[in-house]
């Protein structure tokens, strides 16, 4: 009797083993397919946001060369300060899922996306490529030897040189160069960084045409470039626009032969070559986004995108990219 109690016994206790072992497996099993389901999850997810994100800087792609179009248009009908005053919002509709309609009928579904355009006067800066000594050495406080160290270390304008002596000579492709190349305390760079560029012009030929708007460059400009202090260079703004030397020269309350920024002596009723009555470079700043769908019909923003370009309009109206980022940090 009792043998035959120890030999159902065994069965038994293998096959209860047989069972944890399964349960184990199952739950084992069931562990890993839930953390695939989530990794899976996460991958779409991720996914839908990487698409979202790349929707968002196609609207905002969109946006620039909506906003290079539209000054292309002000540039010709003369509508430049209108523009820069109330630049457009673009709406760039944004086409994703293929949905099912009750008729059984297909239809896309469309996202709004929306650019906001900021535009900027590039000509109203002084570009520090082509500044003259005595308009760096206003604009930044420094001595003449300084200012000159600025000017030799950049390449001649009248010549295909790129050394001056023993030391190479560069274009300064930044703003913030000025400070990194050791020519400008940081101190003296903050407050007129936003007064400068080096983009506004390229080339000797294009610094003839003028590059500084003197209509509407900010004051600090207008001390640099006619040599004025604060309370001038207010009355100069106050009387602008301005249509000839002799105009601005009786605004500034001095001769023209004394302005930092100076007229050749042998025509001294033209404009000097630094200066314009137009401007034809700006720059542009496009914020897309691609928003959702939120609570109560509300909109949220699911993604943003961000283009910063500089934009020089030749003689015959066409654009020409002096800079593009999309990258959203100012440049310079």
């Amino acid at each position: 009797m009792t043998r035959s109690v120890i030999a159902m016994s065994r069965p038994s206790k293998a096959k209860g083993f047989a069972l944890l072992t399964a349960i184990i497996l199952l739950a084992v099993f069931s562990l890993m397919g839930s953390v695939w389901l989530r990794y899976m999850l996460l991958e779409n997810d991720q996914t839908a946001r990487g698409l979202k994100s790349l929707q968002a800087q196609y609207v905002a792609n969109a946006g620039a060369n909506a906003a290079i179009a539209e000054l292309a248009r002000a540039l010709q009908s003369g509508d430049v300060a209108a523009l820069l005053a109330e630049p457009p919002v673009v709406e760039v509709p944004i086409y994703s899922n293929v949905v099912a309609r009750p008729n059984g009928l297909e239809a896309v579904e469309k996202a709004p996306g929306l650019a906001r355009i900021t535009i900027e006067d590039e000509n109203a800066r002084i570009n520090v490529n082509y500044a003259p000594t005595r308009v760096l050495s206003a604009l930044f406080g420094v001595d003449g030897a300084t200012a000159r160290k600025i000017r030799t270390s950049l390449p001649r304008q009248d010549a295909d040189e790129f050394a001056v002596g023993d030391e190479p000579a560069y274009w300064f492709t930044s703003t913030d160069e000025l400070v990194t190349r050791g020519f400008v305390k940081a101190r003296d760079f903050g407050p007129v960084s936003g007064d400068l560029t080096v983009h506004s012009v390229m080339g000797a030929e294009e610094a003839a045409a003028g590059y500084i708007n003197i209509n509407t460059a900010s004051q600090r400009v207008v001390q640099a470039v006619l040599g004025v202090d604060a309370e001038r260079a207010k009355t100069v703004m106050a009387a602008r626009p301005f249509a000839s030397v002799a105009e601005l020269s009786a605004a500034a309350g001095k001769p023209a032969a004394t302005f930092n920024v100076r007229p050749d002596p042998a025509t001294p009723d033209v404009l000097p070559k630094d200066l314009c009555f137009e401007s034809r470079c700006f720059r542009i700043i496009s914020a897309g986004s691609v928003s959702r769908e939120g609570p109560a019909g509300s909109r949220q923003v699911y993604a943003r995108g961000w283009v910063e370009a500089v934009v020089y309009f030749g003689a015959d109206g066409e654009p020409e990219i002096r800079f593009w980022s999309e990258t959203p940090k100012r440049e310079g």
